[in-house]
């Protein structure tokens, strides 16, 4: 697997699948990913940036 897969082409997944991906990243990173923006996530290396800049901007503790 490399990070410029393609979640539905290269993996096969369906829509169905595609937003169960996004519910678990939601639950595991405690964000959330609005439907506009989960659209555009269609790579690993997208999904990837997207949660970093979403977790880098959290105040820190």
């Amino acid at each position: 697997m490399t990070l410029d897969i393609h979640i539905l082409r290269d993996l096969g997944a369906d829509e169905c699948e595609t937003v169960e991906l996004a519910i678990e990243l939601e639950e595991e990173f405690d964000v959330e990913i609005p439907e506009e923006d989960w659209e555009g996530l269609d790579t690993v290396i997208a999904i990837l940036d997207y949660l970093h800049e979403g977790i880098s901007s959290l105040p820190k503790n």
